[in-house]
Parts: structure tokens; sequence; C-alpha cells
């Protein structure tokens, strides 16, 4: 799925004021984030987005903080699917997991971040939202994409924690993250999660990674009232000379081929 805003705003130019610059922190290669895109009133989408009854045990993540070890299995935290690409090789199988039309203001959200970092069109995989309650930490995982984590808490306080975690498992301490973005409402991060690339950006990406980003988002902490909510894209961008991925479960779609400018 390629939003068709993002599409009218390349044939125009732009179509809005050139992006703020992203920031990329040092000794963390191939991540970027962006602050102070979104305005609109966090505190409400908050209301209306903890009230969805869509919300379900979706995503698997470790013991909670404080927990004991053997607490059975599976772990997991909420999450809502709000698209997903159906099927694999057809555009024609690609459609919006239309459960509730009330949705659709997410896909606002997830369209005014692409169009904000990427100057190609950019080809969705998948949409998801992710709730973790006080403790509640995600495993340490790598997207075979383009992906972008966009975090909606309102209000969020430092003493909250809940950053975006990275990894490197050829340290001895592996299990612990040397470099730590901090949550922060309406803070969009991105990375390409296996090898990164500087071509696509409205601004170069400074230092690209040339191997897999591991990352996990960190547990709010035990006193934290709030849920940790982001909203997590995973695409393609078509950069021209853009190849497939081959670690990528979308890499067989040899159709986006044709989409790649040459």
């Amino acid at each position: 799925m390629i939003f068709q805003r993002q599409m009218d705003l390349l044939k125009s130019g732009t179509g809005l004021d050139y992006p703020p610059t992203p920031y990329y922190p040092e000794g963390l290669d191939g991540v970027g984030y962006l602050d102070n895109i979104y305005n609109f009133d966090f505190g409400g989408f908050y209301e209306w987005i903890i009230q969805k009854e869509a919300w379900a045990w979706s995503v698997y993540t470790l013991p909670l903080d404080g927990q004991a070890d053997n607490t059975p299995p599976p772990h997991r935290f909420w999450g809502i699917t709000i698209f997903e690409e159906q099927g694999i090789g057809a555009p024609t199988a690609r459609c919006i997991t239309d459960k509730d039309e009330s949705f659709h203001p997410l896909m606002d959200i997830a369209c005014e971040a692409i169009c904000q970092i990427y100057n190609c069109p950019f080809d969705v995989f998948s949409i998801h939202v992710n709730g973790q309650t006080a403790g509640q930490k995600a495993n340490v995982h790598v997207d075979t994409s383009d992906a972008l984590v966009i975090m909606l808490t309102p209000n969020w306080k430092e003493e909250y924690e809940g950053g975006l975690g990275f990894f490197n498992p050829e340290k001895e301490n592996y299990n612990e993250a040397y470099y730590t973005i901090p949550y922060k409402t309406g803070r969009i991060n991105y990375f390409h999660g296996t090898k990164g690339h500087t071509e696509g950006y409205w601004h170069e990406m400074s230092r690209v990674n040339d191997k897999p980003v591991w990352h996990s988002a960190h547990a709010p902490s035990l006193d934290c009232p709030m849920l940790r909510i982001t909203m997590n894209i995973k695409g393609r961008a078509h950069y021209p000379g853009n190849s497939l991925d081959p670690g990528d479960k979308h890499g067989i779609r040899l159709h986006e081929h044709a989409l790649v400018k040459k």
C-alpha cells in the first residue's frame, strides 16, 4: 500500500514546508528521529484509542519486571493491527484491515510521518499499534524492512522510562542496551532493520548501518500510570535503484522492481 497523499505531494514538489532536520544520535548508525511534527490533541487521541475494543494480547514480550521467571508462557502485551498486507505477489490482494473506519486517523498519523521522512514512494507492509503497561518490556528483535516507530502517549515524563533501546549481540553484555532514545510524545524514530541506506530521505542519513539494528521497546516504569503507545510501521522506500532485500519476507514480490524508478 502506498499512500495516495504522499504520491500527490511528491508529484507536486513537496506540497509542504521543507521537513525539519532529523537528529542522528552519535554512535547509533542508521537510526534517526524527528520531533515536533504533529499538531493535534495528543490527550484527546489517547482517550480515544485506549477505549478501542480491538486491543488484544498480540505482542510477545518478556516477563514483567518483578515477576517470577517461572510464570507460564507466552508473555504478551497489548496491540492492534491497523493494516497488514494480505497476500504476497499480488498488488490487488493488498487491502486495509477495515475492522473499524474510525482507525483512519491512525492512517493519517502514519502518512504524515512518511511524508516528512521519505522523498520517494513508501510501500507500507504493516501498521501496528503497541500498548505496554508498567513493567512490560518487548523482546529484542530485528525488522527486515524500513521501519518507523512513532511515540504517541501524551504528557510522558522522564521518570516513566519506556525508551527505544538498541543492542549489540556481539558484545558480552548483549542483553543490555548500548543506546536508548528516550520516549517523547510525537517522536518519529526510523531506520532500516538490516542494511541502511542514505537514499530516499529528505535529509540524507549521516551514518548508515551495515548490520542488523537490534532493538526493543523498554518497559514503562513500575509506577507509570499510562499505556506506553507506539505505532510501528514497516515497509520499503522505493528510491532509485533500490533492490529487494533477500531477507525480507516480502522479498518474493518481484513486481516491486517495476515500481522503482530507473
